[in-house]
């Protein structure tokens, strides 16, 4: 995010930022209860994904997979070579 540095020391706040708490998050659209906000996240990243599963037609993505948290959540699979594209093998001579 564009200026977060800025703020990255707590010692750097603004003096009045504890005062304006509930009106900086009333803006921003975020709780203030640390719990509702991870639940929130949580909900979301979990949502999002098959969201564009169906979106894809329930089929997914051939090079994704998703699997258990030991291996890593989220796999990408190589892909197969592409083909060279005519105007390429002849600009390189071939």
């Amino acid at each position: 995010m564009v200026g977060a540095e800025r703020w990255r020391n707590p010692d750097d706040l603004p003096k009045d930022c504890e005062e304006r708490r509930v009106e900086d998050y009333a803006k921003l659209r975020q709780p203030l209860d640390p719990q509702v906000f991870i639940h929130d996240m949580r909900a979301e990243l979990d949502h999002e994904p098959s969201e564009l599963n169906d979106g894809l037609g329930g089929k997914g993505l051939r090079c994704l997979k998703v699997s258990g948290r030991k291996t890593g959540a989220i796999q990408l699979t190589p892909l197969d070579a592409a083909h060279r594209a005519d105007q390429l093998a002849s600009a390189q001579g071939r």
